[in-house]
């Protein structure tokens, strides 16, 4: 089967999630290269995309500020927690933050589960402050302010890179902006170049918790493709 392993990289700083990537296999490499550009798409056909009175596709105000709520809980749990330590209270907290990023993600259009979560955050190298498995790591995802990729920091988080595009899409009423002096659009609003991209670690964690039956395939004695797995 082919793989993408994710490894934390020797003698960094772990507070900015580095880690280096290993290739072993091109095939689960295109279907995962794909993904970001399905979830673009599943983006255009969510509520979070309406018609105006110009009949102009827009941003959904009254879908944004459900996402806004997501946003501000997921933000104000995470800071409690990083204020505390590991306690009954603060792990319940922790897995009541990634239940809402979950629904935040998947009301966007991206697909992703617990699976994919748990692996995402064990692929990235943490200092893990608060005693709390995968809370620091969840902090960069979600929250980083990192814009330098040349050692491997995670970059372009959902909460400052993603939701502040769309936000900006609504303050313009248009599903075209800026960001950092590149042009974004709502179609192609979770494709980054950056291989450090958040979105990019997402599509891997997913993919890589998510192959498709044809991997698992075997060819039977008439030469038809067998499943051994459903």
């Amino acid at each position: 089967m082919d793989t993408i392993d994710i490894k934390s990289t020797a003698n960094v700083n772990p507070e900015l999630g580095k880690r280096t990537w290993e290739v072993q296999d091109s095939d689960n490499l295109r279907k995962i290269a794909r993904l970001p550009s399905q979830w673009s798409q599943n983006f255009m056909l969510s509520t979070i995309i309406t018609t105006d009175s110009k009949n102009r596709s827009v941003i959904n105000s009254k879908a944004l500020a459900e996402i806004t709520k997501l946003i501000n809980r997921i933000d104000s749990g995470l800071n409690l927690i990083l204020k505390g330590k590991r306690t009954p209270e603060n792990i319940k907290l922790f897995e009541d933050i990634k239940n809402d990023f979950l629904d935040l993600v998947n009301n966007l259009g991206i697909n992703f589960d617990n699976d994919a979560l748990t692996y995402l955050l064990g692929s990235i190298s943490t200092k893990e402050s608060t005693g709390i498995d995968g809370v620091d790591a969840f902090n960069l995802i979600f929250r980083t302010k990192n814009t330098d990729s040349k050692n491997g920091a995670a970059i372009n988080s959902i909460r400052n890179s993603v939701y502040e595009n769309i936000r900006a899409m609504a303050a313009n009423k248009t599903l075209v902006t800026k960001f950092r002096g590149v042009t974004i659009s709502a179609d192609k609003i979770f494709n980054y170049y950056n291989p450090n991209s958040v979105l990019n670690l997402m599509a891997i964690a997913y993919g890589e918790t998510h192959p498709t039956p044809e991997e698992f395939s075997v060819t039977g004695a008439d030469g038809s493709l067998v499943y051994p797995i459903t």
